[in-house]
């Protein structure tokens, strides 16, 4: 037995009372469900001493169902966050064999069958197993299955043991869109549900390491350079939304600054995702759900102004114009707990409804364009629509004189800055690279310079909120500090600015 396949599934982070209601649960009552079957997962996870396997970006266990047989999985680097590449063989008993995989269909381009006798078992997960298949109306059949037991850590000195309880929705043939459909309506009804985008293996590698992996970081999406201007934008609205996705789990922890931050970027990228759906005649995102991402971005927003006065703006204050110890001191308590309360608030809104809401319908759109992509024919290229996009976005910027512009000008024209990074990292992969390099990179000069310009108004505006509750000579004294340290550091960031932008502005488009 082997299998080279597609693996495309939800998974759901629920409470003991939601599991108790979901197979009753009317979300279930107008579908067909067959028999309920449970079965006993016994999965063992394998890698090296030094974990090449996950910094490779794969993903080798070995499973026993019940009193059956070994089946070896090899996961491959997830194209989106619900989808993974997995190659499945038969064994002889309970150690792997990549040679199978390989012989699955797996290409080996990382030579990692060159380290099998290296592998060894890091950790296992025991989990009770209730399933049914369900099928829709449309014939779409999915597996729907609530996984009860825990994952197992006894690698010395990181024993642990973390429970499972999540309900997870396995596309078996048919429509993406339904199961997402599926899962919004669940969400909607079983309290305490939200979406969970850390896989088994990867809590098994956190509890093994103390160690999560970086941060998503945006990515350039692939397409060739002749691609339609539909298939742009579905890539572009795929790979912006893993960006987000990819980044959950992070930004719910309260000391992963890069998490939350790279979590908005990808915000701020789908909108403009979203502008380059809409204008190939995509299924579009709705403008109510683009309000909703303004929403999103703002609880971001106040939670990263936060990280950044406290850990980045704030020390540099301190370092360089120094203070009374002890009104440093009792600010210093009040800005963390404004960063505390901040993060605290984004963790509710990541476990809150609207944000599973938000998730999902994005996720819906992103699998309903990739299905319409089929139907086609005829379409234009995305050079065309490009080239029309950037060359509107980059004459809102250009035409600006920089020079001794007000902030609140200034702060328009950066974000207008952003916006055109974006489209323009979208669109780079359709032009020759090294002229798209030039200008991206002086472009980010630009955009670096503004950021370091708006985090100057964003600790003023931070401090003043985390000063509230200080005594009127501690507050006066905070305030002091850091006007002082904003009038030394923006005539220097001026300077840099308009030097940043004369080169840009010089730069020859990429896609002219």
């Amino acid at each position: 037995m082997s299998r080279d396949a597609d693996e495309t599934e939800i998974r759901l982070a629920t409470t003991a009372d939601a599991a108790a209601m979901l197979w009753k649960s009317a979300a279930l009552a107008a579908l067909a469900l067959l028999p309920l079957r449970t079965h006993k997962l016994l999965s063992i996870y394998w890698d090296t001493p030094d974990f090449r396997l996950r910094k490779d970006g794969l993903a080798l266990r070995s499973r026993r169902i019940g009193g059956g047989g070994w089946v070896q999985t090899l996961k491959t680097p997830a194209r989106r966050v619900d989808t993974r590449h997995e190659f499945e063989a038969a064994l002889p008993g309970m150690q792997p064999d990549l040679e199978l995989a390989r012989r699955s269909g797996w290409r080996d381009e990382a030579g990692v069958t060159a380290i099998q006798r290296e592998l060894r078992p890091i950790f296992r997960t025991r989990i009770v197993r209730a399933s049914r298949d369900v099928r829709f109306d449309d014939g779409t059949i999915a597996e729907l299955a609530l996984d009860r037991g825990d994952i197992t850590v006894e690698a010395r000195p990181r024993s642990a043991r973390h429970p499972v309880l999540e309900v997870e929705i396995e596309l078996s043939s048919g429509s993406t869109c339904r199961i997402y459909e599926l899962a919004y309506r669940l969400v909607a009804e079983l309290p305490s549900t939200r979406l969970l985008f850390a896989s088994k293996s990867e809590r098994g590698y956190q509890m093994l390491t103390g160690t999560r992996l970086p941060a998503r970081r945006a990515r350039d999406i692939d397409v060739p350079r002749k691609a339609t201007a539909r298939v742009v934008g579905y890539r572009a609205l795929a790979e912006s939304l893993a960006h987000v996705q990819g980044n959950v789990e992070r930004a719910r922890i309260v000391d992963d600054r890069e998490g939350v931050h790279q979590m908005r970027v990808g915000v701020r990228r789908l909108r403009v995702a979203a502008a380059i759906g809409r204008k190939a005649g995509l299924p579009s995102i709705s403008d109510r759900l683009v309000e909703e991402l303004r929403w999103l971005w703002s609880v971001l927003g106040d939670t990263r102004d936060a990280d950044v006065v406290e850990s980045e703006s704030w020390p540099q204050v301190k370092r360089e114009l120094g203070g009374a110890a002890t009104t440093m001191a009792g600010f210093d308590a009040s800005l963390k707990k404004l960063r505390d309360s901040a993060h605290r608030n984004l963790h509710r809104t990541l476990d809150g409804r609207r944000f599973q809401r938000i998730m999902l319908s994005l996720a819906w759109i992103a699998a309903l364009q990739d299905e319409s992509l089929t139907a086609a024919k005829h379409e234009r290229r995305a050079r065309h629509l490009a080239a029309r996009m950037l060359s509107r976005r980059a004459k809102r910027i250009v035409s600006v004189d920089i020079d001794g512009l007000p902030a609140a000008r200034r702060h328009r024209v950066r974000i207008d800055a952003k916006k055109l990074r974006y489209l323009a990292e979208f669109a780079a992969v359709l032009y020759p690279a090294h002229d798209a390099r030039r200008y991206l990179r002086r472009l980010a000069a630009v955009q670096t310079v503004l950021g370091t310009l708006n985090d100057l108004t964003a600790m003023e505006r931070t401090i003043r909120l985390a000063t509230t509750k200080l005594a009127a000579r501690e507050r006066n004294t905070i305030a002091r500090m850091c006007r002082n340290y904003g009038g030394i550091r923006k005539p220097a960031l001026e300077t840099e600015l308009a030097a940043a932008w004369r080169k840009f502005a010089n730069t020859a488009p990429f896609w002219e």
